[in-house]
């Protein structure tokens, strides 16, 4: 009898184990899904960027300058920041700052900064499109105008 409850204990803290592993598995797989889900619309977004620029090479800044933007703050220090940094390199468009809650540290030439500390922009362009309306929520009324990238491509 004995033997029996010992068993019986090892073989439920054993389902208790792998049942935990099992949350623990399900857990990172779905952050891992998250993270695809945000790297393949960035990935269309590129597609779409690429797409339109081969029609009209400067449809960003023309969008831009029709709504009489000439400073922005680009919201995501990133691959779709950057490269819409180097985007307004070509143009008179003046990028005042990267805004990013992440502690990044690199020497770009543009002040990297978190939302608190927002300089008088026209606009923030938000490459964090997954986040957009959460971060548009944070900066209402810190600045002009909040745009998405996703909606100037």
């Amino acid at each position: 009898m004995n033997t029996f409850l010992i068993v019986t204990i090892i073989l439920l803290a054993i389902i208790l184990v792998l049942m935990w592993f099992i949350g623990v598995l399900i857990k990172a797989l779905n952050d891992l899904n998250i993270h695809n889900g945000k790297y393949k619309r960035n990935f269309y977004i590129l597609y779409e960027w690429l797409n339109k620029k081969r029609s009209n090479a400067n449809f960003i800044l023309n969008e831009l300058e029709k709504n009489e933007i000439s400073s922005v703050a680009i919201y995501g220090y990133h691959y779709l920041g950057l490269q819409l940094y180097k985007e307004l390199l070509q143009s008179d468009i003046e990028v005042k700052c990267f805004i990013d809650r992440r502690k990044v540290h690199v020497n770009s030439g543009v002040p990297i900064i978190t939302e608190n500390n927002l300089p008088d922009v026209d606009a923030v362009i938000v490459t964090a499109i997954s986040d957009f309306l959460v971060i548009k929520e944070r900066l209402v009324g810190k600045c002009k105008m909040v745009v998405s990238l996703e909606d100037l491509i």
